[in-house]
């Protein structure tokens, strides 16, 4: 995007989140209706793209934007590569298109494509009736649907045994992250946030 446009898109997206907070601490300024967490790494596919078109469509949408939040958007991306790390799809985009864009070098270093160098991503869609906040440092990504109908559709178009509650992400994902030893204030800082 422009500058102008990430611009707009930073101050859109301050609005929903507060990007100084990091999980397991609260994202979202106001409470989604419902989560669900899926593994960060999906986030790189072109299973989840196709997942995140069909949302956007069922929320009557036209489009959708990856945005990365760390590193800094503009003291890291736009002052090495004069670029922001937000990318705008489209219901009539393909897989490799989204895989492209995901895994382009910005500029003379193949290693800061975002799908290697995002530490934290945000992805919604136009009017945002759901939203994905995704974390490399916990290899999680919170999805938020905010009403019943995006959450139908959400577990209508995921494999359920990899849409995950928050007690179901800790047991499942992040013990083997923390070799089977979580901090127990991290554990409940995460069930008592992102718990349905």
């Amino acid at each position: 995007m422009k500058p102008d446009e990430a611009k707009a898109e930073l101050q859109k997206i301050d609005v929903l989140i507060d990007r100084n907070a990091r999980l397991p601490g609260m994202v979202f300024h106001q409470r989604p209706h419902s989560f669900r967490i899926i593994e960060f790494d999906e986030l790189w596919s072109s299973d989840f793209f196709r997942r995140a078109r069909e949302m956007t469509k069922a929320n009557g949408d036209e489009c959708f934007t990856l945005a990365v939040l760390q590193p800094d958007p503009e003291r890291y991306f736009y002052n090495q590569f004069c670029e922001y790390p937000f990318f705008r799809f489209a219901l009539d985009d393909v897989e490799q298109h989204y895989v492209d864009a995901i895994n382009e070098d910005p500029g003379n270093s193949p290693a800061d494509a975002v799908a290697h160098n995002a530490d934290v991503v945000f992805v919604y869609p136009e009017r945002v009736g759901w939203a994905i906040y995704g974390d490399r440092d916990l290899e999680v990504a919170v999805v938020a649907t905010m009403n019943e109908r995006a959450l139908e559709v959400l577990t209508s178009i995921y494999p359920r045994e990899r849409l995950h509650s928050a007690a179901s992400a800790i047991a499942r994902l992040l013990v083997p992250l923390y070799g089977g030893a979580i901090p127990e204030d991290m554990q409940q800082r995460f069930i008592a946030n992102y718990s349905s």
